[in-house]
């Protein structure tokens, strides 16, 4: 089966933490200009009860990630389905900003808080992919599920192995 992901992963994570942090050293970095507009494109709102809705009528398997990080998410969606995975780690969708803001923290974005994002499991992924788009909900195949137990995220010749 795909997975598909829909939203940007990371993203309520890192207003949660600028907040927390007061901009910690983030102004000092970065022209206030490209904060604000980095800012102004975070969401952590994705799939709404519309959504929902699409993803019932097509039978898939749906997998909320809250506030967990992707590779917690993706690591329990393997234990419920009772399979390994394999995603491609660069096609999870996330913000160069987040990537920023994440690395000057010294986080992981694929452990913060993705409130918003939604995991799905189906038979066709490009196909309901391309529908959830039309219906303007960003959704992307990000891999597929095996029948390994291993869940791996992998990147280029590095596959990093998801455990709890």
């Amino acid at each position: 089966m795909d997975i598909i992901i829909i939203g940007r992963i990371a993203e309520d994570g890192i207003l949660e933490l600028i907040r927390d942090r007061h901009g910690e050293g983030i102004f000092s970095r970065y022209p206030k200009r490209y904060f604000n507009e980095g800012l102004e494109g975070l969401s952590a709102e994705f799939g709404d009860e519309r959504c929902m809705k699409i993803l019932d009528s097509c039978g898939a398997d749906v997998f909320v990630v809250g506030r967990q990080g992707i590779f917690s998410a993706l690591y329990k969606m393997g234990n419920a389905c009772g399979t390994g995975l394999k995603v491609d780690l660069l096609s999870i969708p996330v913000r160069q900003f987040c990537i920023e803001i994440a690395d000057l923290l010294d986080v992981n974005p694929y452990t913060l808080s993705s409130l918003g994002c939604i995991l799905v499991c189906t038979l066709d992924g490009a196909a309901l992919a391309a529908k959830l788009n039309g219906e303007g909900y960003p959704a992307k195949v990000i891999g597929y599920t095996t029948k390994e137990k291993a869940c791996c995220a992998i990147n280029g010749d590095i596959t990093t192995y998801l455990a709890p």
